[in-house]
């Protein structure tokens, strides 16, 4: 690792990385489920019945399923790879934040980020489903309270379902970032190897709290649910917090030795934390050693790509990742089922799913995303000052 350069603000094989991780999560999402869940998408969206995929049309399944078919191969699908690659992205990204300003102004800062592109897709997903159901003389699925929830990324705790179905990932980087910040807070320094092994173990406490006897809180089940959220979330951040690991040894911020044992020591943490939660014998869809090969990958990437700076279509689908990842779904399942029901091409409602979604998302990305990130910039300015000025009054 010595030859490695250390990060800058911005690295450029990480955004690339990001829209690939997305990319990933829409193939999953668009044919990997819509062609053989038929559940999925009706629970979101009830005007959509079947599948995407016409039974004359089933032969090209295999055609568009070849790379999960291989991703299977490998123990791993397209879904959980892009997911985990995020985690990994966002605990390496945050560790370059956290160190450069106060707990306060990094957690404002993140939250400007992330909630108004969030609000935005989730009122604009509402409204959509909400449109297309009475079409069809469907039932509506979300009440005002589900919009809320999934408006303030707290559907999980309240156990309810998310308007949108990747918002549970956005619930695990919002106690990535406290985790993190009362770390920090606690100790009173940068984010180090110390800090990353208390939080690591606080995660495995609060993995802990979900094996415990809950049925003794059977009177209480909106408690067992977001106790066992809690559960679920912890062994999510352990993961994002190997990502954390990696830049410290990136960054040169230790000696390779520290950095090794840092990384094994939040990997071990990491994997103490699944063995916990399956005692639960619920789903999580992780498992130890595919995270292990997804973090390979990772480094590798890293290490290869250190000198990228992406360009074209790379660079386009790196800047709008999150709004993709927030607006891909239900959306693509509706213009996809659409195309299927008036027995257009599955090749041009393919095409055409893409290119709508990729529109809405650069939308996005130019009306809310970009000003949200200029906002959290100033955020991260104005919070000192008001803090400084109050403590001396």
């Amino acid at each position: 690792m010595d030859a490695v350069t250390p990060p800058k603000t911005r690295i450029g094989i990480l955004h690339a990385l990001r829209g690939f991780a997305a990319l990933l999560v829409v193939y999953g999402h668009m044919f990997s489920v819509g062609f053989n869940d038929s559940v999925s998408p009706h629970y979101y969206v009830p005007a959509i019945t079947g599948t995407a995929i016409s039974e004359s049309q089933r032969f090209l399944e295999a055609y568009y399923l070849s790379f999960e078919l291989l991703l299977a191969s490998l123990g791993t699908n397209s879904g959980h790879l892009g997911v985990m690659l995020f985690f990994l992205i966002s605990g390496f990204v945050i560790s370059i934040s956290i160190n450069k300003t106060n707990q306060l102004t990094f957690l404002a800062r993140r939250a400007a980020r992330i909630y108004p592109s969030c609000i935005a897709a989730v009122i604009a997903t509402a409204i959509l489903v909400k449109l297309y159901c009475n079409f069809y003389g469907a039932e509506y699925p979300f009440s005002l309270g589900n919009v809320l929830n999934s408006a303030t990324l707290t559907s999980g705790w309240l156990g309810q379902g998310a308007v949108i179905p990747v918002l549970w990932t956005l619930s695990v980087e919002i106690i990535f970032y406290l985790v993190l910040s009362a770390v920090a807070a606690s100790t009173k320094s940068k984010l180090g190897l110390k800090e990353l092994t208390i939080a690591s173990l606080a995660c495995i406490a609060l993995v802990s709290i979900g094996a415990m006897p809950l049925e003794r809180l059977s009177n209480w089940p909106t408690v067992v649910a977001a106790l066992k959220w809690t559960s679920f979330v912890a062994v999510n951040v352990a993961y994002m917090l190997i990502g954390s690991a990696v830049f410290l040894l990136y960054s040169r911020s230790v000696s390779v030795l520290q950095g090794s044992i840092g990384i094994a020591t939040t990997i071990a943490l990491y994997g103490i934390a699944i063995f916990i939660f399956s005692t639960q014998r619920e789903p999580i869809g992780a498992s130890f050693f595919g995270g292990l090969g997804i973090l390979a990958m990772f480094v590798a990437i890293l290490v290869l790509g250190q000198s990228m700076n992406p360009r074209g279509i790379i660079k386009f689908y790196g800047d709008i990742s999150y709004p993709l990842y927030l607006c891909h779904i239900p959306l693509a399942w509706i213009v996809l089922y659409e195309t299927t029901r008036h027995g257009i091409s599955l090749h041009v409602g393919a095409a055409l799913s893409i290119a709508v979604i990729t529109f809405v998302s650069w939308i996005l990305h130019i009306a809310i995303e970009r000003p949200s990130q200029e906002w959290s910039k100033k955020l991260s300015i104005s919070i000192p000052r008001k803090a400084a000025a109050a403590a001396s009054q």
